[in-house]
Formats: C-alpha cells, sequence, structure tokens
C-alpha cells in the first residue's frame, strides 16, 4: 500500500499527553552525563542533574511557539486527531511536505503552516502563499486517499510578529472562498479567547466565518420531530433537540461577521464567563431547563409534514445544511453553557424555531424579550445594540447603534478624556475610581439630546456610520475643553462634578445649546471643518464661562447638583449654569421657551402677591388631592392612599401644637382625616403622596405622566415655599427663586388654576 504521510497522528489520551508538552515554553531532554557539555555548547541549560544522566532545556524559538499556540488552540477546539510533532510530514508528488499543525475533525481537515519572527517587523509573504497554493491539490488528493474518502480540506497561514504588505493581503483574500485562509495573531488571540469563553463549540463559529455562504454538504443531517404553527411570515416550529447538534449551527454574533476580533467581542458581551461556568455545573449536577430555546433560522429548512390534527401539524424538520444556520434570540447561556458537559449529546432542550425574521424584527423580539421579561440591565442593552440592529435601515435604530459606537469609541481612543472612564459590560474594568461612569447615562444623554438625530442637523454627518466618527471626534473635543478647564475637578471622578454621569449629562445639554447657537450665528465651519482648533476656542470662550461659575460655587452646592439625577433637575440646573449666558445673548433659549414660559418672575410679582400665591396653591392643592383620593378609596382615602410617612409626620405635627396648646388637646386629638390633612401637611407630605405607587395612576394624566418632571417641580416649589413660609432669607439664590415660582405655576395650570393655559402638553 502507498504511503501518503510520514510522522505520527495522534488521539484520544495521546493528544492531552502531548498538549501538556506543547503548553511549556521550553525543551527538555534527558540525557547520560557525558552529553552535558556538548548541548551547553548548544545554548542548552542544566536542569537537574541525575546519577549517571542530566536534564536539560532550552526555551523554544518563535516558529516552534506559535505552532505550539496553534495545536493546541485547534486541539481545544475539539478537533480529535492531529500531528504529534514537528516530523510530521504529507507526500505531495516525489516530495514530502513538513507540516507544523495538522488537525481533524470529522469530515474537516486543516492544514495550517505557522511564520513568526522575534521583533515585529516587514516581511515578504508571498513566496510562501504561492507554495501554499501550488500544493494544495496534491496535498488535498493524498488526504483523501489516506483516508478513503472525500474530505473538506482547508489551508491555514497564520503569522506572527509579521506586517503583511498590501499585495501579500490581497493575494491571500483573493483565495480565501478557495479553502485557503490567513490569520495574523489578533486572530489567533480573538480565537484563543473565543475558546477559553465556549470551548469546543468554537469550533462551530469558526466554521461559521470560514465556511460563510457556503452549502456544508458534509455537514450531518440534523432532524428532529417538530410541531408546526403560525402563517406566512409569523411561521415557527417547536421541537426539542440534543445541545450537541445545536450548537453545531447556533450562533449569537451577526452573520455577517467575519473579523474573528468583532465575533469574540459580541460574545464577551452576550455570553458571561462565570454564568457559563455556573450553568455547567448546575447541569452536570442533573439540573434541566424546561424552557424554550428562541432562535431564528437565517436559512429556510426543509419540513415533511406526516400529520395534521385540527391547526397542529406535526411532521419532521430538517435543518439547513450550513454552519450558522440558527441565530439564537434568547437561551444563549442555556445552550452554550451546555458546551463543556458530557450530557450534551444526551440532554434535550425544548426550542421555538422561526424562520427568516427580517433583521428589525430580531432586534426587536430580542429587546423585548430581554428588556420586558428578564432583568438585563440598561447597560447591556446600550452594549449590544451594534450587533443586535446591525443591518436594521428603520432610522431610529441605526441612531441606538451610532449611539453606543459613539460612547465605545470616546471610551476607547487613546485622545479621548473620557478614555477607560466609562463602564462598558464587554470591556474588563479598570481601577476603582476610574471606571465611574455609565455606557447607559451617557448614551441616554445623547439620545436625549438628539444630537446625532438627521432631522437635528448637528452632529449628523451624510450617514449614521459617518456621523460615529463625526460626533465622537466633536465631543472628544469638547469635553478635552472642559477638563483642562477644570483639572481639580475633573479628576476627583464622582467624588467631583464634571466627570460624573450628572455632570456628563448636563454639559452634553450644554453641548447642544452650543451647536445650535454656532448654527444660528452661521459658524456651522467653526465645528465641521477638519481642524477642531477654533471650535475649541469657542467651547473655552462661552462654554467655559460656566466652568468659571462652578469653580465659584461651594463645593457643597456642586455636591448637591450632582445628587440631583431626575430629567427635571439636569434641565433646572443646566437652566442655572447657563443664565448668565442666557441673559447676555440669548444662548440656549430652547430650554425656557420650550412649553410656552419663561423663568423670570414678573416684575409686576411682589413678594407679598408670591406668598399669597404660595398658600393658595397648598390650600387649593390639598383639597385637590382628597377629591380624587376619595373618587377612587372612597371612605377609606386616609387608610389606603396615605402613606405611614405622611401620617407619622402629621400625628408629630400634632403632637407639638398640643405641647405648646395643651388646652386644644381634646380637639386635635379627634380631628378626622379631611381636617388632618388639610391642616398638618406640608408640601413634601403633598409630593409624597402624588408620587406614592398606587396613587400615581391617579394623578398621572393631571401632571402630563411624566413623574421625574412633576417631582422636580414639586422640589423647586417647595424650595421656594421655604423661603418664603419662614420669612427669613432662606437659601434661595436668584435662579433658584425664578424656577421655584414657575414651578408653582405649573402646578397651578395642572391643577386648575388657570384656565388659560392647556396643560395636555408635555413641558420640559
Amino acid at each position: 500500500m502507498k504511503t501518503y504521510f510520514y510522522g505520527e497522528l495522534i488521539e484520544d489520551e495521546e493528544l492531552e499527553k502531548t498538549a501538556k508538552q506543547r503548553q511549556k515554553k521550553y525543551r527538555e531532554v534527558t540525557t547520560p552525563e557525558r552529553n552535558k557539555d556538548s548541548y551547553l555548547s548548544k545554548g542548552w541549560g542544566l536542569k537537574k542533574k541525575y546519577k549517571r544522566s542530566v536534564k536539560l532545556y532550552k526555551k523554544k524559538e518563535v516558529d516552534e511557539l506559535l505552532e505550539d499556540e496553534v495545536w493546541l488552540l485547534f486541539k481545544n477546539m475539539g478537533f480529535t486527531e492531529m500531528n504529534k510533532n514537528r516530523n510530521f510530514k504529507i507526500q505531495v508528488g516525489p516530495i514530502e511536505k513538513q507540516i507544523d499543525v495538522f488537525a481533524k475533525d470529522g469530515n474537516n481537515i486543516f492544514v495550517i503552516e505557522c511564520k513568526a519572527q522575534s521583533e515585529k517587523g516587514p516581511r515578504s509573504l508571498r513566496k510562501d502563499i504561492h507554495e501554499i497554493l501550488n500544493l494544495r491539490n496534491d496535498i488535498t488528493q493524498s488526504i483523501r486517499k489516506h483516508y478513503g474518502q472525500k474530505l473538506r480540506v482547508s489551508f491555514l497561514l497564520v503569522t506572527r510578529n509579521i506586517t503583511w504588505s498590501s499585495t501579500d493581503e490581497e493575494l491571500a483574500t483573493e483565495n480565501w472562498r478557495n479553502g485557503f485562509f490567513f490569520w495574523k495573531e489578533t486572530d489567533l488571540e480573538s480565537y484563543t479567547n473565543l475558546t477559553n469563553q465556549l470551548g469546543e463549540s468554537t469550533r462551530f463559529q469558526m466554521y461559521n466565518i470560514l465556511f460563510f455562504g457556503k452549502k456544508i454538504p458534509e455537514l450531518g443531517d440534523i432532524e428532529v420531530p417538530a410541531i408546526y404553527g403560525g402563517k406566512g411570515k409569523n411561521k415557527y416550529y417547536s421541537f426539542i433537540i440534543q445541545p450537541e447538534k445545536l450548537l453545531q449551527v447556533a450562533y449569537v454574533h451577526r452573520r455577517e461577521e467575519s473579523n474573528p476580533e468583532e465575533v469574540s467581542g459580541t460574545y464577551q458581551r452576550m455570553l458571561k464567563k462565570g454564568k457559563l461556568d455556573k450553568i455547567c455545573k448546575f447541569i452536570n449536577g442533573r439540573g434541566f431547563f424546561p424552557n424554550n430555546i428562541i432562535l431564528n433560522f437565517t436559512e429556510e429548512p426543509i419540513f415533511d409534514r406526516k400529520a395534521e390534527v385540527g391547526d397542529i401539524v406535526y411532521g419532521i424538520l430538517k435543518f439547513p445544511k450550513s454552519y450558522g444556520s440558527a441565530w439564537v434570540i434568547d437561551g444563549q447561556h442555556r445552550l452554550f453553557g451546555y458546551s463543556e458537559t458530557v450530557k450534551k449529546a444526551k440532554d434535550t432542550l425544548p426550542v421555538v424555531a422561526f424562520v427568516k425574521l427580517k433583521k428589525v424584527q430580531q432586534a426587536r423580539l430580542f429587546v423585548e424579550i430581554n428588556k420586558e421579561q428578564t432583568p438585563v440591565s440598561s447597560n447591556l442593552l446600550w452594549d449590544l445594540y451594534p450587533d443586535i440592529y446591525y443591518g436594521v435601515e428603520e432610522e431610529k435604530y441605526q441612531i441606538l447603534r451610532a449611539i453606543s459606537l459613539i460612547v465605545k469609541k470616546l471610551n476607547s481612543e487613546s485622545d479621548s478624556l473620557l478614555r477607560s472612564h466609562i463602564h462598558i459590560p464587554s470591556v474588563p474594568k479598570g481601577p476603582r475610581g476610574v471606571t465611574n461612569l455609565t455606557m447607559a447615562s451617557i448614551c441616554e444623554g445623547l439620545r436625549e439630546n438628539r444630537l446625532i438625530d438627521r432631522e437635528e442637523h448637528l452632529l449628523y454627518k451624510e450617514n449614521y456610520d459617518d456621523t460615529v466618527d463625526f460626533a465622537s471626534k466633536i465631543i472628544k473635543a469638547y469635553f478635552e475643553v472642559i477638563a483642562k478647564s477644570f483639572p481639580e475637578d475633573w479628576e476627583k471622578g464622582n467624588k467631583g462634578l464634571l466627570r460624573t454621569n450628572i455632570g456628563i449629562r448636563i454639559f452634553l445639554v450644554v453641548l447642544r445649546q452650543l451647536i445650535r447657537h454656532l448654527r444660528y450665528e452661521g459658524l456651522e465651519r467653526v465645528y465641521t471643518k477638519q481642524d477642531l482648533k477654533d471650535f475649541k476656542s469657542k467651547v473655552d470662550e462661552i462654554v467655559g464661562r460656566v466652568i468659571v461659575k462652578l469653580k465659584g460655587m461651594p463645593v457643597a452646592k456642586r455636591d448637591n447638583i450632582r445628587k440631583e439625577s431626575s430629567k427635571g433637575w439636569v434641565l433646572q440646573n443646566t437652566q442655572m449654569l447657563i443664565w448668565d449666558l442666557k441673559e447676555e445673548f440669548n444662548f440656549g433659549l430652547e430650554l425656557w421657551r420650550k412649553g410656552g414660559w419663561t423663568p423670570e418672575v414678573p416684575k409686576e410679582e411682589t413678594d407679598g402677591n408670591i406668598r399669597v400665591l404660595l398658600e393658595d396653591t397648598e390650600k387649593t392643592l390639598r383639597n385637590f388631592i382628597i377629591k380624587e383620593l376619595k373618587k377612587t378609596y372612597g371612605d377609606t382615602w386616609w387608610r389606603q392612599g396615605i402613606t405611614k410617612g405622611v401620617k407619622d409626620d402629621v400625628e408629630e405635627k400634632i403632637a407639638s401644637q398640643v405641647s405648646t396648646e395643651p388646652w386644644k388637646k381634646d380637639e386635635l386629638k379627634n380631628l378626622d382625616p379631611e381636617r388632618k390633612f388639610m391642616g398638618f401637611t406640608d408640601t413634601p407630605n403633598l409630593k409624597e403622596t402624588i408620587q406614592f405607587t398606587p396613587n400615581w395612576k391617579l394623578f398621572e394624566n393631571v401632571f402630563i405622566k411624566d413623574k421625574e418632571y412633576t417631582m422636580a417641580q414639586f422640589k423647586s416649589f417647595e424650595f421656594i415655599r421655604n423661603k418664603y413660609q419662614h420669612f427669613v432669607e432662606h437659601e434661595c439664590d436668584e435662579i433658584s427663586k425664578n424656577l421655584g415660582y414657575w414651578g408653582m405655576q405649573w402646578i397651578r395650570r395642572c391643577i386648575g388654576l388657570d384656565k388659560t393655559i392647556k396643560t395636555s402638553k408635555k413641558l420640559k
């Protein structure tokens, strides 16, 4: 029989033994004592001395280290037959070709060439690429003859510390679809990271990348009994399947991704290693999952109908013959938790599978499941938006995706003063106190201010992909000026104001007003040209005055601003900070004009008039609250609609009055609930009653269905009420007084004290 292979191929236990040697960074040899000097002269070192022999070691060369790393990766991905050492060769015509790494898995074989050098730099790979291309047909024939069957043979060139020339990369890329692939060190690292997370299932994710778009006849037939339901575009199948089978075709990254680094990043975002390990332990401990995996077939499966009972159709479902044909919408951890278990071939999982859902439908379903039905954080969803909304054409989803990418650039790029300060779930946290911002907060700030929306014409540029680069560049320059204007505060992180979630949100509001102001003044070129020197000067000139105001504030007041996290208070504190700019040259007018109100107290309003208005507002508000509570609770309104905190506060006030006016004890102790509420509640009590969760549904239509904004207005009202109620100069500056006055007027309009202004329009 003709020989096609030379050297050892190993399986099973031999793979494990060889892996231990491959993991070492040095080679070892045991030799008689008399040979020691010969080895030492060749660079070997003495590791251990025995009675008649010695053990010597020598650090492996860079090319051997790379071969070992690649060999171990393929072994860890579950390839079952591999070369033992560097002496493995394949007959190619009249020559024997040495193979660095040979890896076989079922019907797939990889023939791998490794090229490395000690220092990073250029090196021509043209000769190596041509050699592989010229020999691949003969190598493939020898392999198929050795095994006696037609196997898929792929050729892979892996390099380390080699800077590829553009011509070499073009040559390699041209042959990508013909079974020739290449990896640089970043690709190797990405697959290694993915294997650490997914174990042997990484093999199928690799196939999905390398064989994307190809029908794979050698992929074993996956057939399951199934129930068919739905109609037309909404059809689905329900079945149970062994995890091992489903893992062959399932994926969670974008199918279009061909970059291993992107794929690895997606899996880090979508799958948490700690959670996978816990699920694996749970499964091995005889645990099971009764709830459905939900997936979408990206290609049409075959359904062989067998029987029908009413609207239920039974049959055999045949999976598409291609890797990566099933995108997992929900249940990723449950499925991939089986990757490293012994039960993946025996256990079964229930599955509901949709067919060829549009990208926007897939995205909506993913968000609905992960946001509404399970406690997935908004931070994680923002991190995932680039993956789940990839290719979705609807503008609102493009905006979400672009915002997420902008924030990731702000956190990763070396020229960003926000670099490593933003907690992104898929990025390891930095030292405590450094990563103090949340992705969700900054993303929401960008979204709320509509900074990149096409229709706003602020930081939008041509399309949303170009907008990501343009907007992130502007935002980086903007915060660079802010950080350098008040570095003492910026460096404090959460102990300061500027580099906190609230500080960033406030200055994103200011950024919107700045861009609008520059556009109004005809100065768009300041921020649209390549050089942003003039833009930075404008930021320093205009926004720098806000920084000066912050510097002059007492630390306690800056701390109070940082603690006010509701949307309403972010807006009002922004108004306070840019008040002088508004007064001087109408900067940020939309913050006051929207809703038809202005924060200036009318000149005709005296302090006496304001006191009367405050008292009238409180009295009317008390009556209004009682009336609304009685509509719902009837005679039990005090018991059901008033919180314990308010009741305790009322009783404490009554007790206080009794102590100073004991002759009223009997009268005060026997007050009915209505007189208690009317006589012994204050603005904080009224606010607490309205925001009490069971009560809010009674009041939300009155207060424009915006609880946060309503509570912010009540807080302003409370602030000015304290100033006048106590007839002393309460800590209330002119701006706070103005905002409090108009907060009171807003409440009056909501409860019907000013019939001329509609309250249905949402004021922000």
